[in-house]
């Protein structure tokens, strides 16, 4: 292998991780609002119809 293929499958396999390692972070907190507003509903069937606004209100943004 010459080092400029070298060069390049290192800095493919990088950015591929990269985005691995940045992506889980968003994912998880996406998870865990997702649970808390699920959690809020279980808890206050009431309030649902307040809960079920904040996804179209955060979307349209």
């Amino acid at each position: 292998m010459d080092p400029a293929t070298m060069i390049a499958t290192i800095s493919i396999i990088t950015a591929g991780l990269t985005i691995a390692v940045g992506s889980i972070g968003p994912a998880l907190a996406e998870g865990r609002a997702a649970a808390q507003a699920l959690q809020a509903l279980a808890q206050q069937p009431d309030v649902s119809m307040c809960i079920q606004k904040w996804p179209s209100v955060i979307i349209q943004k």
